[in-house]
């Protein structure tokens, strides 16, 4: 499970995947977090705005020289708390505890978690801290979900949880601004539901607005989640002042090739391109297309598709010019453009390219049009098109006397049917 998780993390890095599977199997790790499935989680957090948080967990120590962290574990929590923080034996000295009832759900799922309590390091807290580390939290879940959409699909219970809070990251605001504390057009964060809340900050806002302190780990995280031009948020306190600036980051450094990855692994859906289609029926997602034009029925539509008819032609190559880009035969000789542009090596423009009267098709043995493909594309017009009646002999199709005697092809068969008939010299010998 490991090993495609950091596969699909780091592709193609074998250095960066082994440096976090070693997390893993540390032995300092080992001692702190007994739970396989926490220890993965832990481990998830390499390469992710929270990858200071792994240091932290293992080697962080109190004024007194104790560990921070004592422990990781499950265990049981009041309430619908998923996670918490509670003291430990020494002064300063905390441990994590994560509810026994998800001991069953993906360790990945527990990444998130974990960056969000391993930025709790004293107590109380108040909701300006817990509305920051949510924020956070799920900047990192969106950010798993662009590699790993599973995550958002287990049907479980923490992973609809983390969903929901996914969703409401998602919705706090329009556009690159989040709207933290202005409300997103009085719309509903989630929309549909029974609640109303219409910003992130009715969401974690319950009322205690006291300020409380910050830390190094916080400044860590709060430095890979910078948008370029954005102001530097500082890690020294959790206040309004922070949630301001985390609003003024916009998507936390997240692009938005990455949000629309997010957001259908969450099965939202958009219209993307402005064009009145939502993506989920839009076949070009990323330009307009209103009338939703496929001349070839595939999966893109007219004006994203590099080949609107599928004739194995792009639209811009050399050989498609003069010709139409739904139209696999635009000369009607029975050889498709793209045989004759990449196979014969004749001229997809000309019904006869040597011009000796005889078709291409019928001097190469056609028997029988190309046949109109679905949609709108056209295949042969059966008006035009020529049949070969004796497929059997052949003659040059870019070359007007095949046999050299003299005598053009079209001269020697007469009637241009490829067959020879009573009164006919032959075009394949000199006669």
């Amino acid at each position: 499970m490991l090993d495609a998780y950091f596969a699909a993390e780091f592709p193609g890095d074998t250095a960066r995947q082994t440096a976090a599977k070693a997390v893993f199997d540390d032995a300092t790790a080992r001692s702190k977090v007994a739970s396989p499935s926490l220890r993965a989680g832990l481990a998830a957090l390499s390469g992710t705005l929270a990858d200071s948080g792994i240091a932290y967990a293992l080697n962080a120590t109190t004024p007194g020289g104790q560990p921070k962290v004592a422990s990781i574990a499950f265990g049981p929590l009041p309430g619908r708390l998923y996670a918490q923080v509670q003291p430990a034996t020494a002064a300063d000295q905390v441990k994590i505890v994560v509810r026994d009832e998800y001991k069953a759900e993906s360790p990945f799922l527990f990444t998130e978690i974990l960056a969000h309590e391993l930025l709790h390091q004293d107590t109380p807290d108040a909701d300006y801290e817990e509305a920051a580390n949510y924020a956070l939290e799920q900047r990192l879940y969106l950010g798993q979900l662009v590699r790993h959409p599973g995550l958002a699909r287990t049907g479980t219970e923490l992973s609809r949880r983390l969903n929901t809070n996914a969703l409401t990251r998602l919705n706090s605001g329009s556009g690159a601004t989040l709207g933290l504390y202005v409300t997103n057009g009085d719309k509903q964060v989630l929309p549909g539901s029974a609640w109303a809340a219409s910003s992130w900050w009715e969401v974690f806002g319950g009322g205690n607005t006291a300020a409380t302190p910050g830390n190094d780990l916080l400044a860590s995280y709060l430095a890979n989640t910078h948008t370029a031009g954005a102001p530097t948020c500082s890690g020294a306190q959790f206040n309004k002042a922070l949630l301001d600036c985390i609003d003024q980051n916009g998507n936390d450094g997240l692009t938005s090739a990455e949000l629309l990855a997010a957001a259908r692994a969450l099965k939202l859906d958009f219209d993307t391109d402005g064009d009145g289609r939502l993506d989920s029926k839009d076949n070009c997602v990323f330009v307009l297309n209103a009338g939703q034009q496929n001349a070839d029925r595939d999966a893109a539509g007219d004006a994203c598709d590099a080949d609107d008819d599928n004739d194995g032609l792009p639209d811009t190559a050399p050989s498609e010019a003069g010709t139409a880009r739904i139209d696999r035969d635009f000369d009607d000789d029975g050889l498709s453009d793209y045989r004759e542009a990449k196979l014969t090596k004749t001229n997809p423009r000309r019904f006869d390219s040597d011009g000796d009267g005889i078709s291409d098709g019928v001097e190469l043995g056609v028997t029988k049009p190309v046949a109109d493909p679905p949609g709108t594309a056209l295949g042969t017009k059966p008006a035009t098109f020529r049949k070969d009646l004796d497929p059997k002999t052949r003659t040059k199709p870019n070359k007007k006397d095949t046999d050299g005697d003299g005598r053009s092809d079209g001269a020697e068969d007469k009637n241009h049917n490829g067959r020879r008939d009573g009164g006919e010299t032959n075009p394949l010998k000199r006669d």
